[in-house]
């Protein structure tokens, strides 16, 4: 348990200091909002749901990226909600084009539609990558310690 909690807070500090230690001033961005949908793994589900991008002044290439999502899926199950707290790190190939590592908390619930008291809750993290051109964003998650075991995420973030 030590050594894991060593590595998520080593994993953390690696993702958030090129945020902080970037020289470049700061560029004011706008609040974002977008759209968002894609596929889970152990819950399979297909879910929609929206985002806002937060670029903080200080920290030019950090992304706060909240978001909620409504999914449907596997025969037992009804419905699933989460909601995540994404961080992601900037680091731009082109004007328009991003690579980014994702660090971030969830919370999930799932409704199975096959029991009475049967749903279940799940907090954890996040841990993932992403590519964004143009205002889409193509995200691959998983989820510690368990729900969903593997994200994949497609949004538009409108401009």
């Amino acid at each position: 348990m030590r050594h894991l909690r060593f590595t998520i807070l080593s994993l953390i500090l690696a993702l958030a200091a090129p945020a902080v230690l970037d020289p470049a001033p700061a560029a004011a961005e706008p609040t974002l909002f977008g759209l968002r949908g894609g596929l889970t793994d152990d819950p399979d589900t297909v879910f929609l749901g929206g985002h806002v991008a937060f670029y903080p002044t200080d920290l030019r290439r950090l992304r706060i990226e909240p978001s909620f999502e409504l999914g449907f899926g596997e025969d037992a199950i009804d419905f699933t909600l989460r909601g995540n707290l994404n961080f992601k790190i900037m680091f731009p190939v082109s004007r328009d084009a991003a690579f980014y590592p994702i660090l971030g908390a969830y919370a999930y619930y799932l409704s199975f539609d096959d029991c009475d008291g049967c749903d279940d809750s799940e907090f954890g993290l996040n841990l993932g990558a992403g590519f964004s051109f143009s205002g889409i964003g193509i995200d691959f998650t998983v989820g510690l310690p368990d729900y969903p075991d593997f994200t994949f995420t497609l949004s538009y973030t409108f401009w």
